[in-house]
């Protein structure tokens, strides 16, 4: 949030640019190096707050997805056999890529955990809730991986490179950053792990709430009825999806931060503003379709 000026909001599609979501780190139980696969990390060569994008919305809002984030919120991510990942069973084979997502957004690098499901080994990234290795996930760190995860989609599931800032010791603004990743795409939260709707097809399992920046806005034309970012995190996740567009953030939101530099943000019939939204940015996008 660098320019408060009044807007008109724009809807949009997507582009071929799409980016876009504490107790100290534990040892792990393992060596990596016992296990035939190599560690992944959410952006080659970055350090948080940059890494990259590339996830699915499909797998992310499957209903399945959506109650094994919900029972692995409940417990530690080493909790299964010999500090692996435990039982997912509502996942799907072909949506382990959920779990990767979450543990990149929660843990820091230095943490990792093994799925012995696919034999892969997860490592963290960005370090929102470093406390979900040994423990449930904390009530903050809910809502900072909820929106990490969200702000890490792309339909295409192309890996773009990514900023992430918000009012979180782990993802603060950066001056050196802003400059190299100053295009400002959206602002985003929920809590996709305390929901009390029933994870089933055909309909939401909660609700994220994101809106556009001004460069955003500015950036891509009205095409077909719907905003930009729609495409980004909801195309062919169908009736699942649970987006709630809340139109240009400087009229949904106040700043946040010691100098105003993250939003809070709510919809217009909500009464309070959520402090934890995560602002994703990139490198200076040229056109949407």
């Amino acid at each position: 949030m660098k320019s408060p000026h009044l807007l008109v909001v724009l809807l949009a599609a997507s582009t071929a640019l799409l980016n876009g979501c504490a107790l100290s780190d534990a040892e792990n139980p393992f060596d990596a190096e016992d296990f035939d696969v190599g560690l992944e990390t959410a952006g080659p060569g970055f350090e948080p707050p940059l890494g990259t994008n590339g996830y699915g919305p499909p797998c992310f809002w499957d209903p399945g997805s959506q109650q094994a984030l919900r029972d692995l919120g409940k417990v530690a991510l080493t909790s299964g056999t010999g500090g692996t990942l435990p039982a997912l069973p509502t996942l799907l084979s072909t949506c382990r890529e959920v779990v990767k997502n979450a543990v990149e957004c929660a843990l820091a690098p230095s943490q990792s955990v093994l799925d012995r499901v696919n034999g892969q080994v997860y490592q963290g990234h960005w370090g929102l809730a470093t406390e979900w290795y040994a423990d449930a996930l904390s009530a903050d760190g809910k809502r900072w991986v909820t929106a990490c995860m969200v702000q890490r989609l792309n339909i295409l599931n192309q890996h773009v490179d990514i900023l992430l800032e918000a009012n979180h010791t782990r993802i603060l603004e950066d001056v050196a950053n802003d400059a190299t990743f100053g295009f400002e795409e959206s602002a985003a939260y929920g809590n996709l792990f305390d929901s009390r709707t029933t994870p089933v097809a055909g309909r939401p399992a909660f609700n994220v709430y994101v809106c556009s920046e001004l460069e955003q806005i500015q950036q891509c034309p009205l095409a077909g009825g719907f905003p930009w970012i729609d495409r980004r995190i909801c195309d062919q996740a169908g009736n699942n999806c649970g987006l709630v567009y809340l139109g240009a953030c400087q009229s949904a939101c106040i700043p946040n931060g010691p100098a105003g530099e993250y939003w809070s943000c709510k919809p217009s019939y909500g009464l309070v503003y959520n402090d934890y939204t995560i602002r994703v940015q990139l490198e200076n996008p040229t056109s949407c379709f």
